[in-house]
């Protein structure tokens, strides 16, 4: 089983995917990574002792890590292989590095959406109509940055 991990907590991955867009240009691929929730916060487990940490706020969370419009800059699913991308801006940068309105950036949600910056994906395998992703970045809450990863295999949607 697969898991997107926030520090040292895991969240087994449910189900993935990869689409493209209809329209023309790079600014038309879209990841989605849905998970399950932590067996680590259980809270419904949790001794009335329990001295709490810095992510027990996503006990019960089933966390969903998407992108929307990302240049990719490739023409079908079986280039990406091999393929590795850095997202390293933030979605509060001046949108100089990339076109008004595309948003090439991740979100994790998980109350509301937060963006993970600077992020990291890369393709690593093909199994079928599936596609390997690695994903790695930061996740901010409060001041603090977590760190994010995924492993998953993404169907795809077309």
């Amino acid at each position: 089983m697969d898991f997107l991990h926030l520090d040292a907590v895991a969240f087994p991955v449910l189900r993935g995917s990869l689409s493209r867009l209809n329209e023309a240009g790079d600014y038309s691929w879209c990841i989605e990574v849905h998970c399950g929730e932590s067996e680590q916060l259980d809270y419904r487990n949790w001794p009335e002792n329990k001295i709490g940490s810095g992510l027990d706020w996503l006990a019960g969370k089933e966390p969903y890590l998407y992108a929307q419009l990302l240049p990719l800059g490739v023409g079908s699913p079986d280039e990406l292989i091999g393929c590795r991308y850095s997202f390293p801006q933030s979605s509060y940068d001046d949108p100089a590095d990339w076109e008004p309105n595309h948003w090439p950036f991740f979100c994790l949600y998980t109350w509301e959406h937060d963006y993970v910056h600077p992020i990291s994906l890369a393709f690593t395998a093909k199994r079928g109509r599936q596609y390997r992703a690695e994903i790695e970045g930061k996740f901010p809450v409060n001041n603090r940055y977590h760190d994010l990863r995924v492993q998953a295999w993404l169907d795809w949607d077309r």
